[in-house]
């Protein structure tokens, strides 16, 4: 990835961590985690117990290579993006990462050929994890097939409820699997199973925020 992304490349959620912290060990004091919207507010929100308490708001300006958050305080970050998925925030004392989801380097590997030709087959093998809410959160794909517990990737929902637009910002970890695959995931495992099949739902555009491709589809209740 280019290490100067592009100034909307930060929309949407991120987990927000001191940097060296193993997004999967976080501890007592639980995680933070960031909402960019695209029209340069925030959010920041504590995640403990099962559920988000937005903690701060404020505005935020971005140009690729400097992120400047102006909440209850200003605080100005120089952006290392050497990953699309992990970013790197340089501030004046501390550094911090922006992370897509509880990955590490380690889960961004070529599935086994018998294992991407189940979930080709059957996307629902690939199940929806969310430890918190869902209203901003941030969504685990995981493949679970007897004994195999494998995360394969992560997303986040934007949802406009009045014209029934979704906007999924996915992030791949696994790879071996193509775009059709990765819409039905989205489609029959989320929507139809995670969600129950929602009625305010009707047009779905996905971002493989890897290479920044759109997928879009109607979805219509049959």
């Amino acid at each position: 990835m280019r290490e100067r992304p592009l100034p909307e490349a930060i929309r949407g959620s991120w987990y927000y961590l001191p940097a060296n912290t193993d997004p999967r060990q976080t501890g007592e004091k639980g995680i933070q985690m960031y909402r960019f919207r695209l029209d340069g507010t925030f959010s920041l929100f504590g995640g403990r117990a099962g559920s988000w308490t937005e903690k701060e708001r404020g505005e935020y300006t971005f140009d690729g290579q400097f992120l400047i958050i102006r909440g209850r305080n200003t605080e100005t970050f120089r952006v290392k993006a050497s990953r699309y998925w992990r970013w790197t925030l340089e501030g004046k004392k501390e550094d911090y990462v922006l992370v897509r989801g509880k990955a590490t380097d380690d889960d961004f590997k070529a599935l086994p050929p018998e294992q991407a030709k189940e979930i080709r087959i059957l996307p629902i093998r690939v199940l929806i994890h969310n430890e918190y809410d869902e209203r901003e959160g941030i969504f685990e794909l995981v493949y679970e097939s007897e004994n195999i517990r494998k995360p394969v990737g992560s997303f986040f929902v934007e949802h406009n409820t009045e014209d029934g637009k979704m906007w999924v910002g996915l992030s791949p970890w696994a790879e071996g699997l193509e775009p059709k695959t990765w819409e039905r995931i989205i489609r029959e495992s989320f929507l139809d199973i995670h969600r129950s099949k929602p009625d305010d739902v009707t047009v779905v555009t996905i971002r493989n925020l890897r290479d920044n491709e759109s997928k879009v589809f109607n979805y219509v209740l049959g």
